[in-house]
């Protein structure tokens, strides 16, 4: 026991294993009349017992409650974590019900085809997130199965992306891959409370409770979410949620409407609206060209990407390369030993997307590295974030102030526009182009590695970006300002249905209403 169980240094120079595991298990010991227990040892400590059973991350449970909600007989710890018990309690002390009598459907999809010739979009984990499906950026693929309206979406694999929920609210069809389940609701639930409930930190502590596996490859199976404890609260109560989901999505749509006509119009400035590219996939080049590009891959010379920059070449516009243009800075590694569920917030490729940043799923040590080094490493406002490795040519400019407290992986590259180009470009505009066709383009042929994509640093410095004027800049970024201000405003509301429910959970519906009705939240609605 002391072997084992003693507190040791671990691979932070400040953080031990938390003092008196060793000490509890043997008061346990003690108090169970374990065998092993020297008979010369002092008698079992009531208080002390307690005291340590309050502090440390341990619980004692009888056999019977650990089968209980388990049909799996898990016994790793993990699933018995003290955050994830007291959830559980605290829904079965409310009027619930579990979702297997609320539902009905509760699957996920066979794995589609990939294909530009598809049929339909495929949403994947990358595109569905809390706030919005990115359904403009998801290919097109060919699937028997359609996600029906109001379907609850809960992406369940991965770590990073496992647990995100949103709600089927798009007017077109579309369907998922295989790693997102499908949950439709009976009479009883209202789809727009379930996606609200599940986004919550109840909802959040019961996926987390129930995934299983390790080293990356999570996973919760549509039999666990079966098991969910949902409260039970007044249709009215519910119907509030919705209509808070609901004009949350009026927003994000008046967002998504204005930012597709800053990209119309970068695209009809660079003479490329109605570019279609070509479908071909034969190139023939000199060996001097692919010796001075030292690329043998046959990817590189695809006759689209020849074609895009033939028709920039027509409209005259002056590029530059961005190395030019901005400073270029790496992020950090500090490796999963580091991680942890609470300190600096760590935003890696899976966190963020072209419209903004979510919230991410580890944290680092807050002493992780001296003040001084922590400024310099986080981004500041007006950096652009790059993504160089794993979804390369993702680009997002830094807005708001929480933003600006966050750390990236080395995966994300910082650029920040060259005071010489300050009055020449604007950073709206430079991630607008790095994350239409031209950037993407660029992006996709000079990307390379074959299990993880890898966009080097070196050829990132050579993409070449349009030089439109200021003034056509100005529009392009009030545009996407205003957007991106919708978009917040549309987030916003969508933590207040969650904060709406979970404050219901703990205080009851009345009291949660009248705390919105005070605040004139639901007058504004």
């Amino acid at each position: 026991v002391k072997h084992d169980l003693y507190s040791v240094q671990t691979w932070h120079p400040k953080v031990k294993t938390p003092e008196g595991i060793a000490e509890a298990f043997l008061e346990f010991a003690k108090k169970e009349g374990l065998s092993f227990v020297k008979k010369n040892l002092a008698l079992f400590d009531e208080e002390k017992y307690d005291h340590l059973m309050k502090v440390l991350e341990a619980v004692e449970l009888k056999l019977s409650e650990i089968k209980k909600d388990n049909p799996d007989f898990r016994i790793n710890s993990e699933f018995f974590r003290k955050t994830y018990l007291q959830t559980f309690n605290l829904l079965l002390s409310r009027e619930n019900k579990r979702l297997k009598e609320l539902r009905k459907l509760n699957k996920r999809y066979k794995q589609p085809i990939y294909s530009e010739d598809g049929r339909i979009k495929i949403v994947n984990s990358q595109y569905l997130r809390n706030d919005f499906i990115d359904i403009d950026s998801a290919r097109k693929g060919f699937s028997d199965e359609n996600v029906p309206q109001k379907a609850v979406l809960i992406t369940s694999t991965g770590v990073g992306t496992l647990g995100r929920v949103h709600i089927n609210y798009l007017t077109i069809p579309f369907s998922v891959d295989s790693h997102i389940t499908v949950v439709t609701t009976n009479e009883k639930l209202n789809p727009y409370y379930l996606m609200a409930f599940l986004q919550s930190k109840y909802g959040q502590n019961l996926i987390k409770r129930y995934y299983s596996g390790s080293s990356g490859q999570i996973e919760i199976y549509p039999k666990d979410f079966d098991l969910f404890p949902v409260p039970i609260f007044s249709i009215k109560f519910q119907k509030v949620i919705e209509k808070i989901v609901k004009v949350a999505h009026e927003k994000l749509e008046k967002g998504k409407k204005l930012y597709k006509e800053a990209e119309e119009l970068l695209l009809q400035e660079l003479g490329l609206k109605d570019f279609q590219p070509t479908k071909r996939n034969i190139s023939v080049v000199s060996s001097k060209e692919v010796f001075l590009n030292a690329r043998l891959d046959a990817e590189y010379y695809m006759p689209k990407y020849k074609q895009l920059f033939e028709k920039l070449d027509e409209s005259k516009i002056q590029m530059e390369t961005l190395e030019s243009i901005v400073s270029m800075k790496k992020s950090i590694e500090p490796g999963s030993k580091y991680y942890q569920n609470s300190g600096i917030p760590f935003v890696r490729v899976a966190d963020f997307s072209r419209f903004g940043i979510d919230t991410p799923k580890v944290y680092l040590p807050k002493d992780i590295f001296p003040e001084e080094k922590l400024r310099e490493l986080k981004p500041k406002k007006d950096t652009i974030l790059l993504s160089k490795d794993g979804t390369v040519g993702i680009a997002y400019v830094i807005k708001y102030p929480e933003e600006e407290k966050v750390l990236t992986s080395n995966a994300i590259l910082h650029l920040k526009i060259r005071k010489n180009k300050q009055k020449e470009y604007l950073p709206e505009y430079l991630a607008l182009v790095l994350n239409s066709l031209v950037g993407q383009f660029q992006a996709e042929r000079d990307t390379g590695g074959s299990i993880i994509p890898h966009w080097r640093e070196k050829d990132i410095k050579k993409v070449l970006i349009p030089k439109l004027s200021f003034e056509i800049q100005n529009r392009i970024d009030n545009t996407i300002k205003l957007s991106f201000q919708l978009r917040k405003e549309s987030k916003d509301l969508l933590n207040k249905a969650k904060k709406l429910v979970e404050r219901a959970i703990e205080e009851g519906e009345e009291k949660a209403i009248k705390s919105f009705t005070d605040n004139n939240i639901l007058e504004k609605l």
